[in-house]
């Protein structure tokens, strides 16, 4: 695995831990799924990027904030 890769995955697993430790996540079962607290987390980052894509008009935003809902739904 490449240097850019080997970093990829450390910060990738670096940020399941600390939504771990922030309660967003839950990695008790099989499958690893979000708490309650993480989907009001993701309900209120949802409505933050709706709103300022409907302030700013922007269509590049509103494709990222799609993009970034579909990973983590």
């Amino acid at each position: 695995m490449s240097n850019d890769a080997t970093g990829g995955v450390m910060a990738f697993a670096k940020m399941l831990q600390e939504m771990q430790t922030a309660g967003l996540l839950d990695f008790s079962s099989d499958v690893p799924h979000l708490t309650d607290k993480g989907r009001d987390y993701l309900r209120i980052l949802d409505d933050a990027g709706t709103q300022e894509i409907a302030e700013t008009g922007e269509e590049n935003q509103a494709d990222f904030v799609l993009s970034t809902n579909a990973v983590w739904r």
